[in-house]
């Protein structure tokens, strides 16, 4: 059985993109076998074997690019990842690599380089990460979520590139338009405005903080909240869903936001790839508080983007606030049209296409030519 890695791991933007196109490998082609680098550091430790996913586990830890008291310890972890990795693509002789960004990808790259094992990369941000800035040199082919990521890919022929979007998995697309069944499914009032308060997959205390304040401010008889926390502020969080008279539901993690969304009518959120396309899916309005620690900015040039296409509302952290935040929710409110949703014709088969093309990219090399081919 031929073998292809996909390099992801860290955070769900990440992991769930890449969990998207596995699956669809899976399917497509019962004789390659997927299997994931990745870090016991991120969410890719449980959610890539609970689906069934091998995993092989490296040390590998983002650059700080600062001088600092870390440094030491990064270096040390990606040199003995770097060696792993090589012990990786040894045991498993991948005939390909799909790198979908993060320092795993880079360390994985750089041996499929050596051993001229084909690179393939994913791009889900708008502005590209320093990894796959890199990585893109050597790549066979480049899939982009957005046309406005090319011109951030200096030096590398625009027929290598492929705007194809960001793969959304079939669990969270296949909710699209169920409003009242997913209400149903939640135990929602139908008639009541939901909220859904997110900070990306492992929450955010800084937005729990400041939505906690503006609360108060909203009606049980007219409100209703979705809100995940992340995992320290879950018991917080439950504790205020007995402080207040909301139908309230809280959750620490939530793998599939897509009944979450399909539920909802506006959603206060990060702006990592993954929720800014699946927000862009859902045709959902929203207040975007970008992670102001994000590399080169990345999440809010994701905010800009999506605040381009439909109704959202972008505020930086360092300016975040409860009357701010309150003044955003407000403002979208007010509009009439802002709580319709807007009919996308964004059909979520990245996943699919971008497996067709890989595959069929390697066939014509003439039946995975590397030197690990057999």
């Amino acid at each position: 059985m031929k073998k292809i890695f996909i390099c992801a791991g860290g955070t769900g933007g990440h992991i769930f993109p890449s969990l998207c196109i596995a699956q669809n490998m899976r399917r497509y082609n019962k004789s390659l076998q997927v299997i994931f680098l990745g870090t016991k550091r991120g969410l890719e430790k449980k959610i890539l074997p609970d689906e069934g996913f091998a995993v092989e586990f490296v040390r590998a830890r983002g650059w700080d690019r600062q001088l600092n008291s870390r440094l030491l310890l990064t270096i040390m972890d990606n040199v003995f990842g770097f060696f792993q990795t090589l012990y990786c693509f040894l045991k498993h002789r991948p005939v390909a690599l799909l790198a979908m960004g993060s320092y795993v990808s880079l360390l994985g790259a750089m041996w499929a380089r050596v051993f001229r094992v084909p690179i393939y990369l994913h791009e889900q941000n708008v502005y590209p990460g320093l990894a796959n800035r890199i990585i893109a040199k050597w790549a066979k082919l480049i899939f982009l979520s957005t046309e406005e990521s090319k011109e951030f890919f200096k030096n590398v022929p625009t027929d290598k590139m492929v705007v194809i979007g960001n793969p959304i998995r079939e669990e969270v697309a296949s909710w699209k338009g169920l409003v009242d069944e997913a209400r149903a499914k939640l135990r929602l009032d139908p008639h009541k405005k939901t909220l859904l308060i997110m900070g990306g997959s492992l929450g955010s205390q800084i937005i729990n903080r400041v939505f906690w304040e503006i609360l108060p401010h909203f009606s049980p008889q007219e409100f209703q909240i979705i809100h995940i926390t992340g995992a320290e502020d879950f018991q917080r969080g439950r504790e205020k869903t007995k402080e207040f008279g909301f139908n309230y539901l809280v959750f620490d993690f939530f793998s599939n936001p897509g009944i979450l969304m399909a539920a909802s009518d506006l959603v206060v959120a990060r702006a990592g790839a993954s929720t800014v396309f699946e927000l862009f899916y859902f045709g959902l309005p929203s207040v975007l508080i970008p992670f102001a620690q994000a590399a080169d900015g990345h999440q809010l040039m994701n905010a800009r983007w999506l605040a381009a296409k439909q109704k959202a509302i972008v505020l930086e952290e360092e300016e975040l606030s409860g009357m701010k935040l309150k003044e955003a929710i407000d403002q979208l409110l007010r509009d009439n049209l802002s709580l319709q949703r807007e009919e996308r014709r964004l059909i979520p088969d990245a996943g699919e296409k971008i497996t067709r093309i890989v595959i069929e990219d390697l066939q014509r090399r003439k039946g995975f030519d590397t030197l690990f081919a057999s």
